[in-house]
């Protein structure tokens, strides 16, 4: 009993609610069918616009170093051919 497990440990005994209706002898509670409603495994804040942001931003720092090295490179050939 729960009064024995408690005295053993030395604490007292926990209440416990358990719901449901009560199983026949010899019967087995057969588990709830997936998939659960109302469960949501993933976060409710989805990362996606963030993920996307940062490949723009990243996008786009690219571009203007490519930019920013053609025409650095067409400045030296427009010096060169002077």
């Amino acid at each position: 009993s729960y009064a024995v497990m408690a005295d053993r440990v030395d604490t007292h005994p926990a209440l416990l609610l358990v719901e449901g209706e009560p199983l026949k002898p010899g019967a087995r509670k057969q588990p709830d069918p997936l998939p659960v409603r109302g469960f949501h495994a993933r976060p409710k804040v989805s990362p996606h616009l963030q993920y996307m942001g940062t490949w723009w931003l990243i996008a786009a720092t690219l571009f203007v170093i490519w930019l920013a090295t053609g025409f650095r490179r067409g400045r030296i050939l427009a010096e060169e051919g002077k």
